[in-house]
């Protein structure tokens, strides 16, 4: 009930900026476009930044980044530095 909470009052409150962290993990594939396109069409100048483990639904982002763990190889060692992909 949280969830639909905050997203209604993105939807109602049309902020700058929204971060949406598994806002869409309860949603199938069609929901999780639905949503994401409502949240878009709220305002020109609102950026979006979704975080999910899913793969992306919205086709109209102009940014998709995936981010990889990177684990040391043996307990203890220590892992290589972080690369950040550059994006898609």
């Amino acid at each position: 009930d949280l969830q639909r909470l905050g997203i209604a009052r993105v939807l109602i409150e049309r902020p700058d900026l929204v971060i949406l962290d598994e806002a869409t993990s309860a949603l199938d594939e069609a929901g999780r476009a639905d949503l994401l396109r409502a949240i878009a069409e709220i305002s020109p100048r609102t950026a979006v930044v979704s975080l999910t483990q899913q793969p992306p639904a919205d086709r109209s982002a102009t940014r998709h980044v995936a981010l990889t763990l990177v684990r040391p190889a043996t307990p203890g060692a220590s892992a290589p530095p972080a690369r950040i992909p550059q994006p898609v």
